[in-house]
């Protein structure tokens, strides 16, 4: 009897961890094409200025957000603590790391975006390092190394280049995936309570603050954009701001921050091919090569956590 009793009681386990890879794998695929939608938004004529794009589609995404919590009578409160973090994570992660990847698009293939995004979990690592007081060892030294060799192979011989168009896209985005990684250890550190759409709402609603104060330093024009760009807009808002935002949310909760990570594994990769597919952007030998080396890299840092914490048990 003891045993039919606890196997009752572990039944309905399987079933939240089939929910938690389901948020995983919405992370991948949704983000992964998001980085040609942003392209799409952005590029060209399209109409749309990025920040312009990032303070509309947040602040749409934030309050359906919000009134599902109402209709659903979720309370909205929050601590002061869980709104402070909410308000820092969401002007880092969407103005910097969003953001400035979005401002990099308007001139920067998606697929070369995306790669260069890829670096997050390096920064993550590294920043990491430096909050515990560990100096970083010769396998995270050979990963950033590897890394910025990767984004010299992606970016060809005019990377370096001053006055070159590829210079200062890849800095800001690469500023954004450092603010990223800091932003990581905050959200780990001191997770915010309440239930998931909440937190992805508040979030949201203070990246779309952030955004707005973006468009008047940036002095950006009042859009007027075209169909493919209303598309993008669109898609950006259902699935890139509600559904995987909210996921990506689910999934640092219910993983350690090496599988919540593993999003720059697939993301760039599945960017490169969207990018191929939807805006026939060219896949050439050295963007294979920089990819490679880019992804070895990231590799190496979830080796090198993985490697930390068999120690840890030891």
């Amino acid at each position: 009897m003891p045993t039919q009793t606890a196997a009752r009681s572990e039944a309905p386990a399987p079933s939240p961890e089939r929910g938690a890879y389901f948020h995983l794998l919405v992370v991948y695929v949704v983000w992964g094409s998001t980085f040609v939608a942003m392209r799409a938004a952005v590029m060209g004529d399209s109409g749309f200025k990025p920040f312009s794009v990032g303070a509309s589609r947040l602040a749409v995404a934030s309050l359906l957000l919000f009134a599902w919590a109402i209709l659903r009578k979720v309370p909205l409160r929050l601590s002061r603590r869980d709104l402070w973090v909410s308000a820092v994570s969401g002007v880092v992660i969407w103005v910097t790391g969003n953001g400035f990847t979005m401002w990099a698009e308007q001139t920067v293939d998606a697929g070369y975006a995306a790669l260069v995004f890829s670096t997050v979990p390096i920064w993550t690592a590294l920043i990491g390092n430096m909050i515990d007081r560990r100096l970083p060892s010769a396998r995270l030294c050979g990963a950033f190394v590897v890394a910025i060799a990767g984004m010299a192979v992606l970016g060809g011989s005019g990377l370096f280049h001053a006055g070159t168009h590829l210079l200062k896209p890849t800095l800001v985005i690469l500023s954004g995936t450092v603010l990223w990684g800091m932003t990581t250890h905050l959200q780990k550190r001191l997770p915010i309570h309440g239930p998931l759409f909440v937190s992805s709402a508040y979030q949201q609603f203070f990246g779309a603050l952030g955004f707005f104060l973006m468009v008047l330093i940036m002095g950006e024009p009042w859009p007027h954009p075209t169909r493919q760009a209303w598309f993008a807009w669109g898609y950006l808002v259902l699935f890139g701001s509600i559904i995987a935002y909210s996921s990506y949310i689910a999934v640092v909760r219910k993983f350690p921050a090496t599988i919540a990570m593993t999003f720059a594994y697939v993301c760039p990769v599945l960017a490169v091919l969207f990018g191929a597919l939807l805006l026939k952007e060219t896949i050439s030998p050295n963007k294979i090569v920089g990819m490679g080396m880019i992804l070895g890299a990231v590799y190496l840092i979830f080796k090198e956590q993985r490697v930390a914490k068999k120690q840890l048990r030891l």
